[in-house]
């Protein structure tokens, strides 16, 4: 079967609506520590940005702006133009903050509305003003990042990270930036995954292998924001809007391709991605046929694994669970928990403990091998379950004997047997 191509970014397509179906941001008010500040009325619905604010067209030359130019608005049609030239001709419409916060960007495209901005109070702490109590960046529509991006809306929300959808004035694209908490353990990480995506994108064939790429980043505001395209719902949510039934047979085949596409990429790059679930799996393009993996944020290299404890708990491995060491076989594991999960309806192993999870595993497949238990730094009590009504029931039903068995060969044991993802491209079910 040959590999999908990325699809070309169709800023009208019916995907826009971003990673994940959530509700639009509201219009944060000014905390204690604040100057008290208009509030900004949402943008327009599908209206591009030069609709919905108030434009100067700077069609001189970008050098001929003098102290006496005088900018109302905070988008610059003519631009980009320097910060000292900001400083000088847009002082209006930039805060005292901002006046000196500029100078660390040497080009600008967009200064945000004067209505949406937060004026820091002498001697507080930035992080104390322009973050919530959760430590995510306050952000308003209209509003900018880097003095380049327009925020639009949010597309998602989590508690390391939130995904806004704003419009790049550079480029003039829609897209979506990843900006993560402010902590210094979530920085480092979010640098991890920056080193890790790069070093994935750097490939001249990364193009064509399904996986999300940057497209930008840089610090704001003590943030780590990472610029991605803007794609279409998760697996999780689409799942969900058609109510957890099975999907068909074609669309299992082309994710179930897609998915093992990027993983082998991922795999002969040396990059295990330790989080495969649905809600890490988007569409793409127009089609729901179409898929890309992203969230790089717990991936390792190989051999050098970050964290003991990886993967959401009901696609986790189970020399994770058991605390061996581990590797690209625990993306194949999570992948298999996937396809079942997407041919069922159910989740194959909906543990809610550590116990849960390999007692389910267990009832499945039969005892871990002794070889497997005794690797581990866990000793974890099998016990016994009636989960009579379980996916994996439901899944050894399936007439399709051969999607079947791709599964089941998924989800051995000892990692070292369970099929790559490069040969299980090869599996009859996909090569057919």
């Amino acid at each position: 079967m040959n590999k999908p191509r990325r699809p070309i970014r169709n800023p009208s397509s019916s995907s826009i609506n971003g990673f994940f179906s959530v509700p639009k941001l509201p219009v944060s008010k000014p905390e204690p520590n604040e100057a008290p500040v208009k509030t900004s009325p949402l943008v327009k619905k599908d209206l591009r940005p030069s609709q919905s604010t108030r434009n100067i067209n700077l069609s001189l030359s970008k050098n001929s702006l003098s102290r006496s130019t005088i900018v109302m608005s905070p988008l610059l049609l003519s631009g980009p133009i320097s910060n000292e030239i900001a400083k000088e001709s847009c002082s209006n419409m930039l805060t005292a903050y901002e006046m000196k916060e500029i100078e660390n960007f040497p080009e600008i495209f967009y200064l945000g509305e004067m209505s949406t901005k937060i004026h820091p109070r002498a001697n507080i702490p930035i992080s104390n003003v322009f973050d919530d109590s959760s430590h995510h960046l306050k952000a308003v529509p209209s509003s900018h990042l880097a003095y380049r991006y327009e925020v639009q809306s949010v597309i998602g929300k989590g508690a390391f990270s939130q995904v806004l959808r704003c419009f790049d004035h550079k480029t003039k694209e829609y897209v979506a930036v990843k900006i993560l908490i402010n902590t210094d353990e979530v920085k480092e990480q979010g640098n991890f995954e920056l080193s890790i995506l790069k070093h994935l994108n750097s490939s001249p064939d990364s193009e064509f292998n399904c996986i999300s790429h940057c497209l930008d980043s840089f610090e704001f505001r003590n943030h780590i924001c990472i610029v991605f395209d803007v794609l279409g719902s998760n697996l999780y949510e689409f799942h969900k809007s058609i109510k957890f039934r099975p999907f068909v047979s074609k669309q299992l085949q082309a994710i179930a391709t897609q998915v093992l596409t990027a993983l082998a990429f991922c795999h002969s790059h040396n990059v295990v991605h330790c989080d495969i679930k649905p809600e890490n799996i988007v569409f793409s393009g127009d089609s729901y046929l179409m898929c890309e993996l992203i969230d790089f944020g717990s991936s390792c290299f190989i051999g050098q694994e970050r964290f003991e404890y990886v993967q959401s708990r009901f696609y986790r491995a189970p020399e994770v669970i058991l605390g061996c060491r581990y590797g690209p076989p625990i993306d194949i594991w999570s992948f298999a928990c996937v396809l079942v999960e997407l041919s069922t309806g159910k989740a194959l192993f909906p543990g809610q403990t550590e116990e849960d999870m390999i007692s389910l595993m267990a009832e499945a497949l039969g005892t871990p091998p002794k070889s497997l238990t005794d690797s581990g730094k866990r000793k974890i009590q099998i016990t016994q379950k009636q989960n009579k009504t379980s996916a994996y029931e439901i899944l050894m039903k399936n007439p399709d004997t051969q999607m079947v068995d791709l599964i089941l060969k998924c989800l051995e044991w000892v990692p070292s047997n369970r099929i790559s993802a490069e040969d299980a491209l090869k599996h009859p079910w996909l090569s057919c």
